[in-house]
Parts: structure tokens; sequence; C-alpha cells
């Protein structure tokens, strides 16, 4: 659904407009917000909102969030990509969590992070360009075998007592290179495996999954560190990879997707970028996207020094940790596919970087580990939850031809912006605690997002 709202209308509802999208429109499941009669009266209706029904009917929302399962190609690529999403934040935990406890410096977590995502900036709208043009199926099983091999030499090493700060790095680095290959021809397949009014749905889901790999992973990976040791830990990621392996062979069984024909403006690397460009809406989303990277990012990057430094956590606190943001995440997720229908687009940016704010914020202040850790389920929702949200009004405005390119630059945007601000937060947690460091990033996002409240006439902009 498409909404315009003029220049006099925004200026009148856009202080009100904020508040109701970022409190209730993300956690307004029970029902209530946008329902009943007076619609007119209240301005409900100059948001684009519908007031025959309840937005939220819980039937409606369970068939529009899982939606996709209907297709067995679907089922299939979505259990292989959740297993191997546990093994890659079992993964995650550990490095990050081994490289802090032998160094204890911020700094050196913190590059741990830019090491992974710096090749994104480099490889990832190349990235874009193979999915768009090659059969991403070939491309993520040849991807997927090459990572495997990293993390088991990475086991190995471990085992070996070899594990240096270079090993950890390079084996960080080369990962990153996989994914940047890797991630836009993902993030493209499992849309291409549903029915057009279903891609909400297969992204959802896709959020889902990832954010259920959050939970599982950190939970399996602090308590296989403190047992069984680091290599077996990072032996068990290794083999989470066969599994996406399996699924891709054995669940894509339909005929393999042909290249497309190299045309004139539709064959380049840049393309997606100029498709953004012309769309202001788009590119507001892209541009907000960046400043949440940039901003709020570092509540992920950081946490393993911020749950040892200032909470005095172990492997097991930092785990707990790490699984309320992907309980959050999939609460988040859950509801992104119902949000996405019902708030005009051009809202959905401004009001994702403000409650990024006001959760940075909550966090910087809580000095209970209990109202910590529930702090960090309210990241899950807003932080990953609102990045879903945001993927998911993407993914349904554009185009298949491009989704490969679009996708490569959204990961290039936000993992770039976390790449380039991670190293700042390090060193900047090196002289004051990370809390402090939450602070200034929830005000920075209150500020920018209060902004970009002021320049709603120019985000509903048609496309040039």
């Amino acid at each position: 659904m498409t909404v315009v709202v003029g220049e006099d209308v925004c200026n009148g509802i856009r202080l009100r407009a904020w508040w109701r999208v970022v409190v209730t429109g993300m956690t307004g499941v029970a029902g209530g917000f946008v329902s009943g009669s007076g619609q007119q009266e209240n301005g409900l209706s100059e948001l684009g909102f519908d007031s025959e029904e309840s937005p939220f009917p819980f039937q409606a929302f369970r068939e529009r969030t899982f939606a996709a399962f209907r297709h067995r190609s679907f089922r299939w690529v979505f259990s292989g990509m959740t297993v191997s999403t546990v093994g890659t934040w079992l993964h995650q935990a550990v490095v990050g969590f081994l490289v802090q406890e032998q160094f204890h410096n911020p700094t050196l977590t913190g590059l741990v992070s830019t090491v992974q995502f710096a090749p994104t900036l480099v490889l990832g709208l190349f990235g874009g360009l193979l999915a768009d043009r090659y059969n991403r199926r070939d491309l993520l099983r040849f991807l997927l075998l090459f990572e495997l091999v990293c993390s088991a030499f990475l086991a190995w090493a471990l085992w070996k007592d070899q594990a240096s700060l270079g090993v950890f790095y390079s084996v960080t680095f080369l990962l990153g290179a996989a994914f940047a290959l890797r991630g836009p021809a993902q993030f493209a397949l499992l849309p291409s495996l549903v029915a057009e009014q279903e891609v909400s749905s297969a992204i959802s889901l896709n959020s889902i999954q990832f954010n259920t790999g959050r939970v599982i992973g950190p939970f399996l990976g602090g308590a296989m560190l403190e047992t069984v040791g680091a290599a077996a830990t990072i032996a068990v990621d290794a083999c989470t990879y066969l599994c996406f392996l399996l699924a891709l062979q054995f669940g894509l069984t339909g005929p393999k997707r042909k290249k497309h024909p190299r045309q004139k403006g539709q064959g380049g690397v840049w393309e997606g970028v100029r498709y953004v460009w012309a769309r202001p809406w788009l590119l507001g989303v892209f541009l907000l996207l960046a400043v949440q990277g940039l901003c709020a990012a570092h509540i992920i990057t950081l946490l393993p020094a911020y749950a040892e430094g200032d909470l005095g956590l172990g492997p097991s606190g930092f785990g707990r940790l790490l699984a309320a943001i992907g309980i959050g995440g999939v609460a988040g997720a859950m509801l992104s596919a119902g949000v996405v229908e019902r708030v005009p687009r051009h809202l959905l940016g401004p009001s994702v970087l403000v409650a990024n704010g006001i959760v940075l914020l909550g966090v910087s202040a809580a000095r209970s580990l209990w109202i910590v850790q529930i702090m960090f389920v309210f990241v899950g929702v807003f932080y990953i939850g609102g990045r879903t949200l945001l993927n998911t009004a993407v993914q349904m405005g554009i185009v298949d031809e491009m989704r490969g390119r679009v996708s490569a630059l959204w990961i290039v945007v936000f993992t770039g912006s976390f790449a380039l601000a991670a190293p700042f937060w390090g060193l900047l947690s090196d002289r004051i605690e990370t809390s402090t460091s939450y602070f200034i990033g929830g005000v920075a996002c209150l500020s920018f997002g209060g902004l970009a409240f002021t320049r709603l006439s120019w985000l509903e902009r048609p496309a040039r």
C-alpha cells in the first residue's frame, strides 16, 4: 500500500506519529492501536491505517507471518539456514570472548568486527551482481564449503593451541569475505522461493531463524566453552555448514535459475545504487540504516567488553545477554510482517532510529543485572526487529531483477558503517565505561531520528 501525505499534513502529525509508530506500531500486537470508528477525527486515516478491523487479529497475524512455510523449498532452505546460523553465533560468541579474555582490550575486541565486515565494502556490490546474474544455489554451495574449511582450520588451531590474535583476525577476514559474496545471494534466494504476496513472510521468517540462532548459539557456545573448550565449539560450527549444504542439495529440486541476459542499464554493479538513488523513500531507509550502524551497532560490538568490564560476567553470562537480544529479535521479526503493511513506509526509518536511541539510553542507565537482561530483550526488539522491518519494506518495494544488487547495497551500507564505527567506539570505551558509550550512541540516534521526522515530506516523494 502506497500512502502519499502532503507537507501540511506532515507538519501537523509528525510529532505524534513517531510516538505511535515507535511505541505502538512495533509492540502493538495486543491490538487496539488503530481499531474502532472515528478514525477521521483522530487523524489516523492520515497515516494510512484501515479502521475496518483490528490491525493484528491473531489468526491473520499468524497466517501472514508463516505463509512462506507452504513451500517445500523454503522449508528446506529455512531449516538448513537455521542450523548454520546457530553455528555462526556459536562461533562469534567464542571468538569475541576469547579475544577479550586473552587481551582485556575493548579496541582489539572491536577490531574483530571491523576485520569481519571490512571485506563487504570492497566485495559486497560485486556479490550482489553475482546473485542477480548466476545460479544462487551454486554460488551459496561453493561459498559455504569455503567457510566450512575456514572454520575447521580455526578449530584445528585452537586444538593445537596455536590460535594467536593473527589467526583470529585472518580467519575472521576470510569468513567476512565469503559472507560479502554469499550474503546478497542468501538475502535474494528466500523471497524468490515464495509467491509475491508472501515476500514479507519469507523475510520475517529469515530474521526469526537468524535470531533463534542468536538465542541457541550463545547458550550452546557458553556451555561448551566452559566444558569441552573452544576447539570443540568451533568444530561444531564447521559441522553446521553441512546442514545448509544438504538443504540446498535436496531442498531445491526445481530447475536451475538461468542467467539473466545482460541489458543496458541493468547489467552493471552500480545499477543498484542508481536504483536506490532514484527513489527518495528507499534512499532515506539506506541513509538511516547507515546512521544505525554508526551510532547503535556498538551495542553488539562491545557486548563482550560490557559483559566483562561493566558487569563482571563470564562466558555463560555473556551468552545470556546475547540470548536476550535474540529473544527480542525473534519477537521483533515476528511483528515486522504485520507492521510493514500497516505503517506508511516513509515513517519506518525515523521511527526505528528513535526506538534504537531509547533502548540505548535504557541500557546505559540500567544497573541491576536483571534489568540489564530485560533491556537487552528490548534491544533485540527495536534494534534487530527494527532492522528486519526496514529490510522487509525494502524487499517488498523492489523488483526481483534488482533484488541481489539492492540486497548487496543493504549489506554494504550496514556492515560498512558497522565496521567504520567499531574502532571509534572501541577506543572510546578504553577511556570511559562501555555503558557511557551506549549513552552517547543513544543521544546520537535520537538526534538523527528527530531530524529525519522533520524531512518526512522529502521521504514520501515519488520515484524520479
